[in-house]
């Protein structure tokens, strides 16, 4: 293996707060809940691994001549298949990441209060970051802005913009399912957040709440608003399905989204 050359070695160059954040490939602020009519950037680190494998020269200069003639979607399938293959790779990589992030800390002076969350190769916060280039190779851009943010359960989040709202912590293969549902009800709550009284937020969660208990919505809000994303049939053992019919309503176990979703919104002072 060649040897890895790591550009940001010394600890105390970056705030205390931080120093252990950026070795961390999945980490979401303990201390922000929520945040409305505020500017979220995803910083997303372009082609990761590529760029990682050329700035911390990790791969052997064979290797190296048979990415740079690939594509982007074949270089990341052959970036896998290495860290499985080829021994010590995977843990070099993994030490690139962090060393990577702690630059970009580093660099835009960021304190654990303008960080929202880490995604391995991406970074929300809330601060504009001037140093986009660290190194010769690794590249954080922006991909993303956001107006608004819940840290709704565990690692579960909303990430909102009027024009675009995005679910960390539920698959692709199963948000869609929720688009004209819960995550409907959630556009409108952070919009009224952003735009109207008080007043008005309450009434409209109010209503809501009456509307879900009672059974009044359309089947597809009782859906579970998790990972899972299936309907629970109320009884003695947890049964559970994809797909259940309008009649079944008053069979279905509700209480997950009421307490997951709708209570924890209550919760935030308005």
């Amino acid at each position: 293996m060649p040897t890895m050359i790591f550009y940001l070695k010394n600890d105390h160059s970056i705030k205390g707060d931080v120093m252990d954040i950026y070795k961390k490939d999945n980490w979401i602020n303990p201390n922000i809940l929520y945040t409305f009519n505020r500017t979220i950037i995803e910083y997303d680190m372009r082609e990761a691994g590529y760029s990682l494998v050329k700035e911390y020269n990790l791969l052997p200069k064979k290797e190296m001549n048979s990415l740079r003639v690939m594509n982007k979607d074949a270089r990341h399938v052959k970036i896998g298949k290495l860290q499985r293959d080829l021994e010590g790779f995977s843990k070099d990589l993994m030490n690139a990441f962090a060393d990577a992030r702690k630059g970009f800390f580093e660099m835009n002076h960021l304190e654990e209060s303008d960080i929202i969350s880490i995604k391995k190769d991406a970074i929300f916060v809330t601060k504009k970051c001037i140093h986009e280039i660290i190194g010769n190779h690794v590249n954080f851009r922006p991909k993303n802005t956001y107006t608004s943010y819940i840290h709704l359960d565990k690692m579960l989040e909303i990430y909102y913009h009027p024009d675009k709202t995005d679910i960390k912590g539920i698959g692709k293969d199963n948000i869609y399912k929720h688009q004209d549902y819960m995550v409907s009800f959630i556009n409108t709550f952070c919009d009224k957040m952003e735009q109207e009284n008080p007043r008005n937020v309450l009434t409209f969660l109010r209503r809501f709440a009456d509307y879900y208990k009672n059974r009044d919505l359309d089947v597809g809000y009782y859906r579970t608003f998790n990972n899972r994303s299936e309907f629970v049939m109320a009884g003695e053992e947890e049964v559970m399905y994809d797909q259940v019919d309008a009649t079944d309503i008053w069979n279905l176990d509700i209480s997950y989204n009421f307490f997951n979703v709708i209570v924890k919104l209550f919760k935030i002072p308005i």
